[in-house]
């Protein structure tokens, strides 16, 4: 299949998805007589989008498109794919529905660790986190020292 004749599938997909789905389809910009066609075919049950968003992902590799596009595509149709599997009546896992549809053009969503914030934080306590690992309560004050106006907190030396 060529990359025009993918990339049109993938749009077919998505409208045809759109008539199911109220919103699904914010807007579209592309051929006026593309959405008009699918608008005037009968509504395909979800089971067969799926299946078609199957064919086109298993397609993406041959293309001659650019490796970025084809991530791009990867990812649409899998979450294409997804929504439809779930409006056929399909069971599928929260972590199996966020895995795919969470993915964008640079790969998988990945976990990202961030630095909890210590005890022995300089910030001004109006921007420290409130966490398990901040100072206790009693030992935050109550108020901001530096919060009497926006230029004394600008020179807060602790920012």
């Amino acid at each position: 299949m060529d990359a025009n004749e993918l990339v049109r599938g993938y749009l077919v997909l998505g409208l045809r998805l759109g008539r199911l789905v109220s919103g699904f389809v914010d807007s579209f910009t592309g051929d006026p007589a593309l959405s008009r066609g699918v608008d005037n075919e009968p509504r395909l049950h979800p089971r067969a989008l799926a299946g078609h968003a199957r064919l086109l992902r298993g397609e993406v590799p041959g293309s001659d498109l650019a490796d970025q596009r084809k991530q791009f595509l990867q990812a649409h149709l899998t979450a294409l794919e997804c929504t439809a599997r779930k409006l056929a009546g399909e069971r599928i896992t929260f972590v199996d529905e966020s895995s795919s549809t969470s993915r964008s053009a640079s790969g998988p969503a990945t976990r990202t660790r961030t630095r909890r914030p210590t005890a022995t934080s300089t910030r001004c306590s109006k921007d420290r986190a409130r966490s398990p690992t901040a100072s206790p309560p009693s030992a935050r004050p109550t108020r901001c020292p530096h919060a009497g106006s926006r230029e004394s907190y600008r020179r807060c030396p602790a920012r």
